[in-house]
């Protein structure tokens, strides 16, 4: 591993492309996963746009078994570079052993388009197709247990190679002659010079380890690597001479010790071993002092162990020994030069060599040798280590000298043994440490005591706050609601993990988003943290109905109803949460919704609020009195408590000029009220405003309170508030508002109708109120009014017998009076005019209009036109203006009102005064292309309108065939509208029929003062 080593220090260094390809080649097989991670994220980090590096780094993921992490690397491989094929080779690759066949053939069949068609990648994609039916039946697993069981994982990277390179310039024979050091731990891998050397090797063997021979292993345990060889150089036939010293002040001796043999060329050049001078005693007890001595001289020599000396150290026996002081013959390999000793170190620890001495004759017989060193050919086998003795166990004696020798054993005795047991101590400080030990605890269980007591005195206070702020999130005030912020949080600060205080604040969330005019914020993260102390999920959903109603997802907050209902429909807050999304949608269960939150929590305030409010608009006074009473049976005169009296006098179609005492409300009770009751002050000023008569009050206030609407049921009431004030253009904006909340809640669709009539537009009404009830009050009175302006009386009093009693009511008085105004038999009398004219009252005013022209009342008629101007006069208000000018002898301008009406929806009774008005202005031809244009309009009307055109023709032919047709005709019954027994009367007059004097008669006894039975007594 020392050129890996070499390689990854020097990417850690500089992680550079080259560095990190040829390091994801070693490491993809491994097995250091964290390496593998390592390597694969600062490649990621520095070259992600690099598709060579990717590349690599995915093909070492794929090598290491991690395919997730190959899959991305690929992916930004084949990001970095599309034109490459081998990304998506490998990618296939990757997803078929994940089980993705399908997405693996597509790669695959990628990576052959873009050129790759070897045999491997074909043979991919075949399997990656063969195994798309197991995927589509059985699943992505079971592809891939079935492809790591047919192709098994072949590394994608090969097995690196390195070809040998001289070092730094040198030839490799050089390096292997000795000439520079090389490491032996290496084996047989080179040295490089830089990390781009590396980076183009494709293989690196196994690296081998050294032949190292025996007695050079031996030497090396007493010898120093670049010290000098002894000054005694080499003897004949490869002997080294080691001075040595005489006993007791004898001279130096020599002894000569078998030199080893020179190094092969193959061997490293640190495998040559180099000796120092040693002192060698002559006796056996100085030989093992001596040595032990030199190697407290010598800190660098390692020190020599038995087995060492018994296993390698190579001696040659004796009979080969020559004579001690007698120098062999010359080898014929010269000794190497005597190098010199290295320099004395400045530490205290290093010694210096000793200056050589002359051989000297041993004159003392040296010891039989053990056994075990007896000298035997440096061969391979000879290198082996042996397990037997070929003369049998030593003797005792020999085995002690040689263990003294080597510092192991002492003859005179040593050190007592490690394992005896030491003399007991008397021990010392018990008393002391008894009772340091008696105070430590005494201390550890008042600390804990103490953190006791505090912890049930922060549970105490985290238990007081809670239920403090549950009372006062029941009381639902604003007030109340903004205060329990604090209380919370230092809730949470004395318990974090109360599931209460998470429940409680997800609460506190929800009232603020329904009952504060603020920015609703916070419900996620209440809801997270309720998550966070172990609520569960029921207790948790009102929370997620509130959070998408406060988003404006209505639909999304729908959809939680069916499915925690069963679960959650215990729990109080989900069904005020769930009423609230009701109301929202405009859908009445929302009641039903509010009473199971009362029955539920009858404390919860905010459940009254919200019954009393939705009741007042949607089933009157009488219904939601129940609910206001309970409501200030709790929280008494307060002014949540007036301001639904205050409603319910609005609502009131009986009310007053002013509200009662109890409904008042004042600025301070303005500023407590709750947001659902924020709209209760200027509908009660506009109330005021329109029995007063004051209009820019009166639409500043209903302005300001449609702004404010929170469910369509609240649009919808202000804007019938804004019809009863005669405010098109404000009920118009109220219904637009409720339409915005739900398209398909009732009364805003009926209010849309209301607005269309008191606009007069009469096809617009007729298409609000499709698909609604047909006993509806809103329908009856749209199909009243389409039926008036068809002059059918008869339809008109059917329509209003849906409403029963209620069509003797203000507000239907109008329309029950329009079958008699049509049949001319009866009018309202002088004193309900007044009441009629009321904006409230749907048709009231052209049912006025009607009567007053038809009685010749053209003052009264002139009035109420005259109260609209501009935009305001319809196509209705303009057939009644064109009459009111016809009467009043201006014909231009009753030609020019009627022309307007034309552009609206054309009726039978407009084609007949458009009739008229063209004959006044002496444009005959005009009205025979009007009669001509619209005949299915008219019916038998057609015939009467073209005889009456015809008889003031100056044609006397057009005339004569006016008379012709006319007594072709017969005469309307008399239960058909004055209108069409007028249009018979006029051309029976001008035609000179017989018939003519006597209908006369019939219709001015009942209708007298009709200006139309004026005109045809002017034309007899």
């Amino acid at each position: 591993m020392g050129a890996l080593d070499d390689l990854l220090a020097a990417w850690r260094s500089n992680p550079d492309a080259d560095s990190t390809v040829a390091l994801c080649a070693y490491l993809g097989s491994s097995g250091e996963a964290s390496l593998v991670r390592e390597v694969g994220r600062i490649g990621e980090q520095w070259h992600g746009r690099d598709a060579t590096v990717m590349l690599s780094v995915g093909r070492m993921y794929l090598d290491a078994s991690l395919l997730a992490e190959a899959q991305a690397s690929l992916v930004a491989a084949g990001k970095a570079d599309a034109a490459s094929p081998k990304p998506y080779r490998f990618l296939g690759e990757v997803l078929l052993r994940r089980g993705d066949a399908m997405r693996a053939e597509k790669v695959l069949a990628r990576a052959m388009q873009l050129g790759l068609t070897d045999p491997e990648t074909t043979h991919w994609h075949d399997r990656a197709t063969f195994y798309i039916a197991l995927q589509k039946r059985v699943g992505a697993p079971a592809v891939a247990t079935e492809v790591a069981r047919a192709l098994p994982r072949q590394l994608s990277i090969p097995a690196p190679t390195v070809q040998a390179r001289p070092m730094r310039g040198k030839p490799i024979a050089a390096q292997l002659a000795g000439d520079e050091p090389t490491n032996p731990r290496a084996g047989s891998l080179p040295r490089f010079d830089s990390v781009e050397e590396i980076s183009q090797v494709d293989e690196l063997p196994a690296p081998t380890p050294a032949v190292v021979p025996q007695h050079a292993r031996n030497v090396r345990a007493r010898t120093m690597i670049g010290v000098a060889p002894p000054a005694g150089g080499v003897a004949p036939q490869g002997r080294v001479q080691m001075p040595v010293k005489a006993q007791r002040g004898a001279p130096a001796q020599a002894v000569t010790m078998p030199s080893p043999p020179p190094p092969a060329p193959e061997q490293d050049d640190d495998l040559t071993m180099r000796y120092y001078e040693e002192e060698v005693p002559t006796d056996t007890r100085g030989v093992a002092q001596e040595a032990t001595h030199s190697r407290a001289k010598n800190p660098f020599d390692a020190p020599t162990r038995p087995a060492q000396v018994r296993s390698d150290l190579q001696v040659p026996p004796a009979a080969k020994l020559p004579a001690l002081g007698v120098p062999p013959a010359p080898a014929a390999r010269p000794a190497p030069a005597a190098r010199p000793a290295p320099a004395a170190r400045s530490a205290p620890a290093a010694r210096s060599v000793p200056a050589p001495v002359p051989e000297v004759p041993v004159t003392r017989t040296q010891p039989e040798p053990f056994p075990a060193f007896v000298e035997q050919p440096l061969s391979r086998d000879s290198m082996r280590p042996t397990t037997r003795y070929d003369a049998g166990p030593p003797a005792p004696s020999v085995l002690f000298e040689h263990l003294a020798r080597v510092g192991v054993f002492e003859p005179s005795g040593g050190a007592a043994p490690a394992w005896e047991q030491a003399p007991r101590q008397r021990a010392r400080g018990l008393w002391l440490m008894i009772v340091a030990i008696v105070l430590v605890s005494g201390a550890g269980i008042g600390g804990w005591q103490y953190a006791r007591q505090v912890k049930a005195e922060r549970t105490a206070r985290a238990v007081a706050l809670t239920n403090e702020v549950e009372r006062l999130l029941k009381i639902g005030g604003v007030a109340e609601l903004k205060s329990t912020d604090d209380k919370l949080s230092e809730a949470f600060d004395l318990d974090s993990r109360s599931q209460r205080a998470g429940r409680l604040w997800l609460e506190n969330r929800v009232l603020r988003a329904l009952l504060v005019n603020e920015e609703s914020r916070g419900i996620d993260s209440a809801i997270f943290r309720g998550r966070t102390v172990g609520l569960p999920e029921k207790d948790l959903a009102f929370g997620r109905m509130a959070s998408f109603l406060v988003e404006g997802d209505l639909a999304g907050a729908a959809a939680q109803l069916p499915k925690w209902d069963k679960e959650a429909g215990h729990d109080a807050m989900y069904q005020l949460a769930a009423g609230a999304v009701l109301e929202h949608a405009g859908d009445l269960r929302a009641i039903e919704r509010y009473e199971a939150a009362r029955s539920l929590d009858a404390k919860l305030v905010a459940a009254d609020i919200f019954l009393a409010r939705l009741a007042l608009f949607e089933l009157g006074k009488e219904r939601a009195t129940p609910a206001i009473a309970s409501l200030q049976s709790k929280i008494g005169d307060a002014p949540a408590t007036r301001a639904l009296r205050a409603l319910a006098w609005v609502v009131d179609p009986a009310r007053g000029d002013e509200p009662p005492a109890d409904a008042k409300l004042s600025s301070d009770d303005v500023a407590k009220l709750p947001a659902p009751l924020s709209c209760a002050a200027p509908m009660l000023e506009a109330a005021r405003a329109v029995h007063a008569g004051e209009h820019e009050k009166l639409a500043k206030s209903l302005d300001a309170a449609i702004r404010t609407a929170d469910s369509p049921a609240l649009a919808s009431g202000l804007g019938f508030l804004a019809i009863e004030a005669g405010d098109e253009t404000l009920a118009r904006k109220a219904a637009l508002r409720a339409v915005s909340f739900s398209a398909t809640y009732p009364r805003a669709r009926t209010l849309a109708a209301r607005v269309a009539l008191l606009g007069g537009r009469i096809d617009e009404a007729q298409k609000a109120v499709e698909q609604l009830d047909p006993a509806s009050a809103d329908v009856a009175v749209v199909r009243a009014v389409a039926a008036y302006e068809s002059l059918e009386p008869s339809d008109v009093d059917a329509a209003l017998k849906v409403l029963g009693e209620a069509q003797t009511s203000h507000t239907f008085s109008g329309l029950a009076a329009g079958s008699g105004v049509l049949l001319g038999t009866k009018y309202p009398v002088a004193a309900d005019v007044s009441g009629l004219r009321d904006p409230s009252v749907p048709w009231g005013e052209i049912i006025v209009t009607d009567a007053a022209l038809d009685q010749g009342d053209l003052a009264t008629a002139e009035s109420v036109l005259g109260a609209r101007t501009g935009e305001a006069l319809r196509p209705v208000h303009l057939l009644r203006l064109a009459r009111l000018r016809r009467y009043q002898g201006k014909a231009g301008d009753a030609v020019a009102a009627s022309a307007r009406a034309l552009e609206g929806n054309v009726t039978a009774p407009l084609l007949v005064e458009r009739t008229y008005d063209l004959v006044a202005a002496e444009d005959t031809a005009g009205a025979r292309t009007l009669i001509a244009k619209y005949p299915a309009v008219l019916g038998p009307l057609s015939g009467w309108l073209a005889a009456f055109v015809d008889a003031h023709s100056k044609d006397k032919n057009e005339q004569a065939a006016a008379v012709a047709r006319v007594a072709k005709l017969d005469l309307p019954p008399d239960a058909s509208p004055l209108a069409i027994r007028l249009l018979a009367l006029r051309a029976l007059i001008v035609t000179g029929d017989k018939r003519g004097k006597p209908y006369l008669g019939s219709v001015a006894r009942r209708a007298p003062k009709h200006p139309d039975v004026q005109l045809a007594i002017k034309d007899l």
